[in-house]
């Protein structure tokens, strides 16, 4: 096996240096071929399938709020059994609704925490050199208002909005350096979403990778950077 590695290396380094980059061109094409079709597809579809549902649970929640908001004002006027017992159980589904709400984001990695753990992973990594660590911010996953209350600020029913948190880590490194880096940003025990990955050869063979990632919280502050 090492005279296979050992053969190959020395036809490399026969190759002129454009015949190198075309060679390299050739391989990234079938690696990152592979790596959309088994990997970014079915990341874009779950990605999908998450925000639809939490649109889906964000509008019931709007729903209930309005109907509590509602239920609250007419007890202030005139109290009586029957709205408290309507009260009672819109709250119990609002809760229901927040809980499947936590459920989905329990496993995604903590805003605080992604920029820490992308680069601690990275500078572990020989071969790869850090360029920069940036914030893209919150923003609401919903929609501009998303993290609006739909009610009083003291009323009890008022959900936070769910935000999306961004964040763009550029590096300089040679082609299996970055495909180990991202193999272990894969076996992470959390979750977070890929965006976008630029591989961009600048000197032959050490190239420039920008990989932009996010994650989901409650919070629209950022910390982690």
């Amino acid at each position: 096996m090492k005279e296979r590695v050992k053969r190959l290396t020395e036809k490399i380094d026969a190759l002129s240096l454009r015949e190198r980059a075309l060679l390299l061109g050739a391989v990234l094409a079938v690696v990152f071929s592979v790596w959309d079709q088994w990997l970014m597809v079915p990341l874009t579809r779950q990605h999908a399938l998450v925000t639809h549902e939490m649109d889906a649970v964000q509008v019931n929640l709007t729903k209930f709020d309005n109907q509590i908001e509602s239920i609250v004002e007419s007890q202030r006027q005139d109290p009586d059994k029957a709205n408290r017992d309507r009260l009672a159980k819109l709250e119990a589904r609002h809760e229901r609704l927040d809980a499947r709400i936590a459920e989905l984001v329990v496993d995604l990695i903590p805003p605080q925490k992604m920029a820490l753990v992308l680069e601690e992973i990275l500078v572990r990594k020989k071969g790869l050199e850090l360029v920069r660590v940036e914030s893209l911010g919150a923003k609401p996953l919903l929609g501009p208002d998303a993290h609006e209350p739909s009610g009083k600020p003291d009323n009890p029913a008022v959900i936070p909005g769910i935000f999306r948190h961004g964040l763009v880590i550029e590096f300089n490194g040679s082609f299996l350096a970055t495909l180990e880096y991202l193999q272990a940003l894969e076996g992470l025990p959390w979750r977070f979403f890929w965006e976008s990955i630029e591989y961009q050869v600048d000197d032959f063979p050490k190239a420039r990778v920008t990989i932009t990632v996010s994650t989901l919280s409650f919070n629209e502050a950022w910390i982690g950077v």
